[in-house]
């Protein structure tokens, strides 16, 4: 597995200005799915800087928010505490989690199922999620995201700049290892934000990311800006670019009976 405890600590201040929110009514409809509120417990799964962990705590619910990553934490902390809203960060990964941390009504990843390993976090799981409790996992529609524009752009970007990248291979199927484990019975929910943004803003989400953080790209990053915004600048010569991001939720619990 790679490691990730600092893996995105170049891309942190990236990451909290330019990564979009989840979907409200996909938080929304997860909240009420699972009865998410006061007395349920949430942990949040490679929480960065409390995307899923705020929207959840505001319910009223107990909220663990675990990551590998201390900066990433330090992130979310300081977003707890501007929501007015308490938060248990812990720097730690999945594969650590066990029944001492239960039970919990959800455990969500957020953008992060990808770095675990899957099989065996989900078997950990079996003590740590309520019996009428799931699994959710959440990211970005990669087919969808890849037919936008700015899509296209960055997925030319990583076949030209990271033609040795490794980390495609580990998002793939994951409905397959979930229907695989204890919480085998697999429901797919979708969302959308739209986005108006900027080159700027494209740059400063592409470095948010495994891909092209600042860290990976090294001495590289300043030919790859301009790299980047020539081509931004071919498709849009205004420099603003109108799309929607669709999300893809994954909401896994165990079987009736």
């Amino acid at each position: 597995m790679t490691d990730t405890a600092a893996l995105f600590t170049d891309a942190v201040d990236h990451y909290v200005q330019h990564r979009l929110a989840y979907p409200t009514d996909l938080i929304d409809g997860l909240i009420a799915r699972f009865g998410i509120g006061p007395g349920t417990k949430v942990i949040d799964v490679g929480c960065g800087p409390g995307l899923l962990a705020v929207p959840f705590a505001r319910t009223g619910a107990e909220v663990l928010a675990i990551d590998p990553n201390e900066p990433m934490l330090e992130a979310g902390r300081t977003a707890a505490r501007m929501a007015a809203l308490r938060i248990e960060f812990q720097v730690r990964k999945a594969e650590d989690l066990d029944a001492a941390d239960g039970l919990a009504r959800l455990v969500a990843f957020g953008r992060s199922f990808h770095w675990t390993d899957r099989a065996r976090v989900l078997s950990l799981l079996e003590e740590v999620v309520e019996p009428d409790g799931g699994v959710v996992v959440i990211h970005e529609d990669r087919d969808q995201k890849a037919d936008t524009p700015t899509g296209q752009v960055i997925e030319a970007m990583k076949r030209d700049w990271i033609p040795d990248d490794l980390h495609r291979r580990s998002r793939a199927g994951h409905q397959d290892i979930l229907a695989a484990s204890p919480f085998c019975k697999v429901e797919r929910l979708t969302g959308s934000v739209p986005r108006v943004w900027t080159a700027d803003q494209v740059l400063g989400q592409m470095l948010s990311t495994s891909y092209f953080n600042p860290g990976r790209l090294g001495d590289r990053r300043a030919a790859f800006e301009a790299d980047l915004r020539a081509r931004l600048a071919r498709l849009a010569p205004d420099g603003v670019f109108e799309e929607a991001l669709g999300f893809l939720a994954l909401v896994a619990t165990r079987p009736a009976g």
